[in-house]
């Protein structure tokens, strides 16, 4: 989701770590528009990728992937997976269809 913060850095070292010099760790970086639930602002969610990618390099990373709703959302979605139950002892209580997804297409 962006706005990287230390233990995301170090989940970044870590993998860097794992990988060695002949690996790669790559970190993608996308603000989900459907982790939102209703009323809450994605337009006010932080974004701070030059920083993120700034630390991301940092930290070893190789290559960090930032696509755009549209790259991941098709709007010809007819096929969708949800999550009605062990959702809801988590956010999904709060958040009704957060743990719902469509193939290849928006909420």
């Amino acid at each position: 989701m962006g706005a990287l913060h230390e233990g995301h850095l170090q989940l970044i070292a870590l993998a860097r770590e794992f990988a060695g010099d002949a690996g790669e760790v790559l970190v993608t970086i996308f603000v989900n528009p459907t982790q939102f639930g209703p009323g809450e602002d994605l337009d006010h969610y932080p974004r701070t990728l030059d920083a993120d990618i700034a630390g991301c390099e940092a930290r070893g990373a190789d290559a960090v992937f930032v696509p755009e709703a549209e790259a991941m959302y098709q709007d010809d979605a007819s096929i969708s997976i949800g999550e009605s139950s062990l959702s809801q002892g988590l956010c999904g209580a709060k958040r009704p269809g957060q743990f719902r997804r469509r193939l290849h297409g928006g909420r």
